[in-house]
């Protein structure tokens, strides 16, 4: 059986790498062949905006290591809704690919893991 994890990436992109290490965490249980859920919610949305300027971010380059993730079978990527809402976010301003959930959506998805871990 296929153990299935849940990240969750709260931090912001331009605070600390505790983001980034959510992604690397997803990036190594996916080589393992477990189920990996990436969710970003909170500050943790503005690491899926399309237009990150390298500079403000220290050359991250998240967006381009996000949009890599399906390489490793990280096919699902979620951003709540409720966090585009308070940070006034469209949807539209996002990578492509992200799959936007409610709260109710983002609880079960979490209960429905093996093991939920959160950056």
């Amino acid at each position: 059986m296929t153990a299935s994890i849940t990240i969750i990436i709260q931090s912001p992109p331009f605070s600390c790498l505790t983001g980034k290490e959510g992604i690397d965490l997803g990036l190594v249980c996916a080589t393992f062949e477990q189920k990996v859920n990436l969710v970003f919610n909170g500050q943790g949305i503005f690491h899926l905006l399309k237009t990150q300027e390298d500079s403000f971010f220290d050359n991250k380059n998240f967006d381009k290591q996000i949009a890599g993730l399906s390489f490793y079978d990280i096919e699902k990527v979620y951003a709540v809704s409720e966090s585009l809402e308070r940070y006034t976010i469209s949807a539209d301003n996002l990578i492509q690919d992200i799959i936007c959930i409610d709260n109710k959506e983002f609880t079960k998805l979490s209960q429905q893991s093996q093991h939920t871990v959160i950056f």
